[in-house]
């Protein structure tokens, strides 16, 4: 026979089944609950990867780019007969663009002599830096032999950096268009390395300023380096990348699908990782 309980002189057991079915159902829960943890702490494993494994890649890339600008950069070095022609050259026969797909080209800026400038019924000297050499990868050239990146105060800074430390620098966030036949603008930057006279001592700030004679520079749009780092754009991981370590609509460099600063309000894992690259930082 069943068994019987007998609370307070009631007969419950009609109750039992119903016990046994909580407890089943508790314990299908419990377990379930379980396999859902492991399931999101598999898939957090995979998030981190997978973020590692981006800065890696973008890290990695831009190293291979620093190196480029010091390859074309020891061409200066070996020789005092640098000539449009020379350097268009031996650009061209590295194959970057086949090789390194995502830069717009490689070029030279080089200090010009200061001209005068009058401004409020003063003279002043004002140092000029125009385009010599430029060899585009799409097309049209982006910058214009002449042009002077010294009217540009993000430019300049980052030029101006490159010279008093001897290093690549990377230029805060451009919008860069493609050329003439491409108008669109794009959110962007410039590598800067810069070429010092050949035998001048090199050791403080002063003779390096003293030395300078111009810089090589690769321009970047964001859009196309990324999709030569990383190919096409996944759809279950939101990246962004920011100028500086300020996370706003304004800094925003790259963002694929367009979610806006911050990312996707419902995404199941978010992490924001510092980069500094070129003497610069990128979130």
């Amino acid at each position: 026979p069943s068994p019987v309980l007998r609370v307070r002189g009631y007969r419950i057991g009609w109750l039992l089944p119903w016990l046994v079915l909580a407890v089943a159902l508790s314990t299908t829960a419990l377990e379930w609950r379980g396999e859902r943890q492991d399931a999101m702490a598999e898939l957090k494993s995979d998030f981190d990867f997978r973020v590692r494994g981006t800065h890696y890649r973008i890290d990695v890339r831009m190293q291979a780019y620093e190196q480029i600008l010091r390859g074309v950069k020891s061409l200066f070095i070996t020789s005092n007969n640098i000539t449009e022609s020379k350097f268009r050259e031996y650009v061209k026969s590295q194959h970057l663009e086949d090789r390194y797909p995502g830069s717009q080209g490689v070029g030279f800026a080089a200090i010009s002599p200061p001209r005068n400038r009058s401004s409020n019924n003063s003279a002043t000297r004002e140092l000029v830096s125009s385009v010599k050499y430029i060899e585009s990868f799409v097309g049209d050239a982006l910058n214009k032999v002449g042009h002077n990146f010294y009217e540009d105060p993000v430019r300049r800074a980052a030029m101006e950096k490159a010279r008093d430390t001897g290093k690549a620098v990377y230029s805060g966030k451009i919008l860069l268009a493609l050329g003439d036949d491409d108008p669109s603008m794009q959110s962007g930057f410039y590598m800067f390395l810069p070429i010092y006279k050949n035998g001048m001592s090199l050791s403080t700030i002063e003779k390096r300023r003293a030395s300078i004679t111009g810089w090589i520079y690769m321009p970047f749009r964001m859009v196309d380096l990324m999709m030569g780092i990383l190919g096409e754009t996944v759809t279950d991981i939101d990246i962004e990348i920011h100028d500086g370590e300020e996370i706003s609509d304004s800094t925003m460099m790259y963002d694929p699908d367009a979610s806006g600063a911050g990312g996707k309000p419902d995404a199941f894992f978010v992490d924001t990782t510092r980069m500094d690259l070129g003497e610069h930082t990128w979130s």
